[in-house]
């Protein structure tokens, strides 16, 4: 969960810091209306992270090359599972309640600035006196040429700059001074303008998401950038009704003044008023088509943008691609998973048929946990790190917990206990080549930048990859030795016919997420199978195999008595 906060924060920075460069490649190339709404591209990368979606990956097809087999089961299925059952790591993460008040905290006092600055508007407001007739007039003059309708009205008070304040009754503030009545005009046509754009909505959106955001430099800088075009769209509209920048910029630079609360205000920081003044200076109308540039500059952009929503998301699910087909039935199973999630895919080799219990859940990538050990297996004998004949590998004396942890193994033995420090010990030994066996068949993700070698992790896999790279295993299909086949074959042996690997993640003491993966043999056909169940606590690789056992017994693919 936190590396995919992580990831989306990364994605997003980068996105709004390719926005806000962007938008600086632009200026003098389109109005500075357009460039304005182009920031509205902001509060989109900024909601995907809370997007429900789906994200989905491809998947190697299923083909019908097969070699059958055939065995009599034995009773004391369930002890066998059991004894396969591996030892979770506990994953130590800061608790999400610790994260969520630290976030808490800081939106909290950005939220109290805000405030604050809002509380001071309307004081300001509660104060302001009503205009005198002079100024009165020249705002229903303004009213009219800019044909402004609405619940707005004009005020005077004790403010340093003019702002326009409130969002359903706006007020319009004028400090209590003498104006001329060209600087009265450029005063009121510019806080009318950011009325009718609703540009105090805008400014209360950008308090939330900083709020939000608030430890995120960017975002700041983001909302920063959107200010200053703000403004700079208001000075453009009033210019181009005044026909005069040169005398509207004087006007600018006798009101500078910086934003206060949800209030938006005339003036602004110095670097804002010198790049207002100079726009003013410059200020020639605006060019033919420009609105027709902007137009398509925002249609590409926000086509750019969308389909990053499934990496941005951090509710994004992901899964595998879904295959259509008739050979996938799905069966109702919920009776064996109780109060837990989770799924179950059995594929029958030689009918080539799939029998799927909860398909949107076989297709979601979750932590495969122990199950990797069955691939690093594989990998280690094809590299030479171990041999079917010696697989032993000695034990460096350090005191584990699990007493059958500290012996030296060999390569079933470590498989029947789990033994952590025996696969940590193949994999180090060859790391290239334990990755390239995993990308060879296809093992989910194949993201191994985790740590904890991939417990509750970056490594990830859906139950119906687990059955394609079972199934490519037990056919050989990738042109493995045979005889390293066979070896981990008898690795992850039962009992007579039925073949398997638990995993449990562990995440603060909780047991999350449990997996059973292997195969059975009846009468010539292979059937393999994949249980993930995953929970609050309780949801391990013993309920797994005991949940997976029960199944494919009442199917009489084993037999087992409880």
């Amino acid at each position: 969960m936190y590396s995919d906060i992580i990831t989306s924060l990364i994605i997003l920075s980068v996105m709004l810091a390719a926005l806000i460069g962007f938008g600086r490649l632009l200026e003098g190339h389109i109005s500075a209306l357009w460039k304005y709404r182009l920031d509205f591209l902001f509060f989109a990368v900024l909601i995907m992270p809370f997007v429900p979606c789906v994200k989905t990956v491809g998947t190697s097809a299923v083909t019908t090359q097969h070699t059958g087999a055939s065995a009599a089961l034995t009773d004391g299925i369930a002890t066998a599972a059991r004894a396969a059952e591996d030892i979770a790591v506990n994953r130590k993460v800061i608790p999400p309640e610790v994260l969520i008040i630290i976030w808490a905290v800081g939106a909290a006092l950005v939220l109290t600035v805000f405030a604050a600055g809002s509380l001071n508007m309307k004081r300001l407001r509660d104060r302001a006196e009503t205009a005198d007739t002079k100024t009165a007039e020249c705002f229903a003059e303004c009213l009219k040429e800019t044909g402004t309708s609405g619940r707005i009205s004009l005020k005077v008070c004790g403010c340093v700059s003019p702002s326009l304040s409130g969002l359903l009754n706006a007020v319009i503030l004028i400090p209590d001074m003498e104006m001329s009545d060209e600087d009265m005009r450029h005063v009121i046509l510019h806080e009318l303008t950011h009325y009718k754009r609703k540009d105090t909505a805008v400014c209360l959106a950008a308090c939330i998401f900083k709020a939000v955001y608030w430890f995120n430099p960017v975002v700041w800088l983001a909302f920063d950038t959107m200010k200053n075009d703000m403004e700079a769209a208001c000075d453009e509209a009033v210019m181009c009704l005044t026909g005069n920048g040169a005398a509207y910029g004087r006007t600018v630079l006798r009101f500078a003044a910086r934003q206060r609360g949800a209030a938006v205000q005339m003036g602004g920081g110095k670097r804002q008023i010198k790049r207002r003044i100079r726009a003013a200076a410059d200020f020639k109308g605006i060019k033919k088509g420009a609105g027709i540039k902007g137009g398509i500059l925002l249609a590409v952009l926000t086509a750019l943008i969308v389909p990053w929503t499934p990496a941005v998301s951090v509710t994004a699910v992901e899964r595998t691609a879904e295959t259509a087909g008739e050979n996938i039935a799905s069966e109702d199973m919920s009776r064996y998973f109780g109060e837990f999630d989770g799924s179950f895919v059995l594929y029958e080799l030689n009918a080539d048929k799939y029998t799927i219990y909860n398909e949107a859940e076989s297709l979601k990538r979750v932590s495969p946990n122990s199950t990797w050990k069955t691939v690093c297996a594989l990998a280690a004998l094809e590299k030479g790190v171990i041999t079917p004949e010696n697989s032993t590998l000695e034990w460096d004396g350090t005191k584990y917990s699990i007493e059958a942890w500290n012996r030296d193994l060999n390569l079933y033995e470590a498989m029947q206990c789990s033994s952590n420090w025996y696969f940590e010990r193949l994999y180090g030994a060859d790391p290239e080549g334990v990755r390239e066996t995993f990308k060879r068949l296809g093992f989910g993700n194949c993201d191994f930048s985790g740590d904890s070698f991939w417990a509750e992790s970056s490594l990830k896999i859906s139950a119906r990859e687990q059955t394609e790279v079972l199934r490519k295993i037990y056919t050989n299909e990738c042109g493995f030795s045979e005889e390293n086949i066979q070896a981990v074959k008898n690795a992850v042996k039962i009992s007579d016919g039925l073949y398997g690997k638990t995993g449990s993640g562990m995440v603060n003491g909780h047991r999350v997420n449990g997996w059973f993966a292997g195969f059975a043999e009846k009468d010539g056909e292979v059937y393999f199978f994949a249980l993930n169940i995953r929970g609050k606590d309780n949801a391990d690789g013993k309920l797994a195999a005991d949940t997976a056992i029960r199944i494919l017994a009442d199917r009489g693919i084993i037999e087992y008595e409880n």
